[in-house]
C-alpha cells in the first residue's frame, strides 16, 4: 500500500516537475524603450530609455534578480532605476506560473543641476503563461513604495509578450503603466 501511494505521489507531481522545465528563470534580457512617459508635479516629460535586467535560481522555486533602467527624457530630465531583490514562482497548472517578486529599488532623477534620489522597496506578482510553444506571456502588478522628484509611492501594471525563437533566445514587447513613469518597449532575452 505505501509502495502504491509512493508511485501515486510521484505521477501527481510530474506535471510540476514538467512545468519547471517550460520556463527558464536564468536568463539576461535588454530592452529599448522608444516610448517612455514620467508624469512629474510640473507635468509629463517624454524621451526614451534601455533597460538591463537579469535572474539566477538560487535554491528551488526561488531567484534572485538585478535591473537596471535609465530614461533619458525631455527638457534634460535623466531617471535611472536600480532594483536588486528575490522573487520564487510556483506552478499553477502545467502551462502557467504564478510569481512574487520583492527587493530593494532606488531611483536618481537629474534635471540640469537639480537632483533627487531615493531608495526604498518594492513588490510584486505576476502570471507567466504559455500560450503556444512558441509564445509566451508575462503580467502583473508592482508596488514601489519611493518618493522621488514626484514619483510617489506608485503601483505599475506589467505586461510582457515573448516569442521563443529556440530555447534559449527570445525577443518580444513589454509595457508599463500606472503611476507615475510609464513605458512601451522591446526586448531580446538569452536563457542560460
Amino acid at each position: 500500500m505505501q509502495v502504491k501511494t509512493s508511485l501515486f505521489a510521484i505521477l501527481l507531481s510530474l506535471p510540476l516537475v514538467a512545468q519547471a522545465e517550460n520556463f527558464s528563470y536564468r536568463n539576461i534580457d535588454l530592452a529599448f524603450f522608444p516610448s517612455a512617459e514620467i508624469d512629474t508635479n510640473g507635468g509629463d516629460v517624454d524621451g526614451s530609455g534601455l533597460q538591463l535586467r537579469g535572474s539566477i535560481p538560487v535554491f528551488d522555486n526561488f531567484f534572485a534578480i538585478a535591473e537596471f533602467e535609465s530614461l533619458d527624457l525631455d527638457f534634460d530630465v535623466d531617471v535611472t532605476r536600480f532594483m536588486v531583490g528575490g522573487g520564487g514562482h510556483w506552478p499553477i497548472n502545467n502551462k502557467a506560473d504564478v510569481i512574487v517578486r520583492a527587493g530593494v529599488v532606488n531611483y536618481q532623477v537629474d534635471v540640469g543641476n537639480f537632483d533627487d534620489d531615493d531608495t526604498g522597496l518594492f513588490i510584486g506578482a505576476r502570471i507567466r503563461g504559455v500560450i503556444t510553444p512558441q509564445l509566451e506571456l508575462e503580467g502583473g502588478v508592482e508596488h514601489n513604495m519611493v518618493e522621488v522628484a514626484g514619483i510617489d509611492n506608485d503601483t505599475y501594471l506589467i505586461g510582457e509578450a515573448r516569442y521563443l525563437f529556440t530555447r534559449q533566445w527570445s525577443a518580444g514587447v513589454l509595457l508599463t503603466l500606472g503611476g507615475d513613469t510609464n513605458v512601451f518597449g522591446v526586448q531580446a532575452r538569452l536563457n542560460f
